[in-house]
């Protein structure tokens, strides 16, 4: 019996002996194939959400697309935007919670969903704007910000949410309104509904006699065809991209001017969380500044070509001419949306803001900029507009273009 079991004993001192020899080096394999906390890092692959209600045709979105490709190239395909386009990520009146909760990574959202809560943002939406048009608007929004930030810091947060700003998209003003029935007059307007989404939206086209409803964009075409609005007011890269000139037979021009803005912004968090090379790149491309002007200015043309897009469609389908609304009448249109601005500066000094010393470095800064805002559109647009006019706006669509031709430019 002893025999067996020292017989027993060494086959399983030997055969332990053998295992451990021959796992070993196999472990040994296994912690040199472990990458170490550098290669981890460089193999993860970043990705973020971008959401916004405009399609992927319009100008500006083709530039956040480019953007996408640029970084994923430059990082080595470490970062990847995946797009959303036309609402179809989350809806318009949901994209800053989404943006500020982490939902998405990156939007493109219209602020005059959200007057009260970023009530900075307003006057950059009223009717009665004093904006010339986006380029001007885009040097007087980011001019303000940079006020805002060093003259009362505990505010920026009402001005974009909690977000990080990347560009401003400004398609002022727009003051032309597509219809089912024809507006010549304040008479013509009275009784017309037309969509709203802002509370001074609501009481200025109040003021003028129209019924409003409030459609977010991506809703107005079947408002239109349903007969729920009348007509909506806009601008022609808006009609277009949506395709609101087809339930809608009439073209008014030169009405009140209403101010429109949508910044690009992302998620703090999303970005802080960038490893330290990705965040460099992404740092490094763009500048607030001059992308908002560079885009503006080929969003100018990309409107004018539209604007002649619509006199041929226009006689194409039978339909009457646009209708230019004689400078004495818009003037009164405008005239009679006034109160629509002091009511901002009322309910923001009631709320504590600072609202009559915000308005008058507004209006300060739009006086500053606006030669310098003509010029930029007097020398660049003509050229775009010649490039969309033959077929040749993929030349906009590379990363660098918009930035580039303004790269020594700087805002007086």
């Amino acid at each position: 019996m002893k025999r067996i079991i020292i017989a027993i004993m060494t086959i399983l001192v030997i055969t332990s002996t053998i295992l451990v020899g021959c796992a070993a080096p196999e472990q040994e394999e296994e912690e040199r194939e472990l990458p170490g906390e550098e290669e981890q890092e460089a193999a993860e692959v970043i990705t973020w959400r971008f959401a916004t209600f405009v399609p992927a045709t319009d100008c500006y979105m083709q530039w956040v697309t480019t953007w996408g490709q640029y970084m994923e190239e430059k990082t080595g395909g470490r970062f990847k935007l995946f797009t959303y386009f036309a609402d179809s990520l989350v809806k318009s009146q949901g994209q800053l919670d989404a943006l500020e909760s982490g939902t998405c990574d990156m939007a493109a959202m219209t602020v005059s969903a959200w007057s009260e809560r970023l009530p900075f943002q307003a006057p950059f939406t009223l009717i009665g704007t004093p904006l010339k048009h986006g380029t001007h608007g885009s040097m007087v929004i980011l001019g303000m910000y940079d006020w805002l930030k060093e003259k009362y810091p505990q505010y920026v947060d009402k001005f974009y949410g909690h977000t990080k700003i990347m560009w401003m998209n400004v398609p002022i003003p727009r003051n032309t309104i597509v219809s089912n029935k024809p507006i010549h007059t304040l008479a013509d307007l009275k009784g017309t509904k037309l969509t709203a989404t802002s509370a001074e939206d609501i009481k200025g086209f109040t003021l003028l006699g129209a019924v409003t409803v409030p459609l977010f964009t991506g809703d107005m075409y079947m408002g239109l065809d349903t007969g729920v609005v009348d007509g909506v007011h806009g601008d022609w890269t808006m009609f277009k991209l949506w395709r609101l000139y087809e339930p809608t037979k009439y073209r008014i021009e030169n009405t009140v001017r209403k101010g429109s803005s949508f910044p690009t912004s992302c998620n703090w968090d999303s970005y802080n969380k960038l490893p330290a090379d990705i965040k460099a790149i992404f740092d490094a491309s763009f500048d607030p500044l001059t992308r908002s002007v560079g885009h503006t200015l080929v969003h100018r043309a990309q409107e004018a070509y539209f604007r002649e897009w619509i006199e041929k469609y226009q006689t194409d389908k039978g339909n009457p001419p646009v209708y230019y609304l004689p400078d004495d009448e818009s003037k009164i249109w405008n005239d009679m949306v006034r109160p629509v601005t002091q009511d901002w500066i009322d309910r923001a000094n009631k709320a504590g803001l600072p609202g009559t010393e915000y308005w008058a470095e507004l209006e300060s800064l739009a006086n500053q900029y606006q030669a310098e805002a003509d010029r930029l559109v007097a020398e660049f647009v003509p050229g775009y507009l010649e490039m969309w006019r033959t077929g040749r706006e993929a030349e906009f669509w590379p990363y660098e273009y918009p930035v580039k031709v303004l790269q020594d430019w700087k805002m007086p």
